[in-house]
């Protein structure tokens, strides 16, 4: 509660840190959650109510509803960026971007060696048309 600062409620699925989360444009209460558990779970915050677990190769860094709600982009640890059908929970596109990042690695900050170079945020272009990741 804003007004209180009390806790209200907490949905609980994930069984690693979440550290990414989209609201659906869309309205009624639908969640996207990210997790280094590398899953994403969409909910239903009003009802409490976990309606979709989508898994991934590697721990979710961000996720992104489109402005339409259609479709949610989720970037992950490996680099890759998924693109998802969020009405029907279907993987629609994967993109390596781990690949197109190694070619640009010389215009990047040092990271240690054993890490793969990956995006830490995605989102959607105004018109739904194009995903922007950095």
């Amino acid at each position: 509660s804003v007004r209180s600062g009390q806790l209200l409620d907490a949905l609980a699925a994930h069984e690693g840190p979440v550290c990414a989360l989209a609201l659906d444009p869309r309205g009624g209460g639908g969640l996207a959650s990210g997790s280094w558990d590398k899953t994403v779970r969409l909910w239903r915050v009003y009802r409490n109510e976990l309606e979709e677990t989508l898994e991934h190769n590697a721990e979710v860094l961000s996720v992104a509803y489109r402005r339409d709600g259609g479709q949610l982009v989720v970037a992950c640890l490996d680099g890759s960026l998924r693109i998802w059908n969020s009405k029907t929970a279907k993987l629609l596109y994967t993109i390596d971007g781990a690949r197109d990042l190694a070619k640009s690695d010389r215009f990047l900050a040092k990271r240690p060696k054993q890490e793969a170079p990956h995006f830490t945020c995605v989102t959607y272009s105004a018109d739904g048309e194009r995903v922007l990741a950095g």
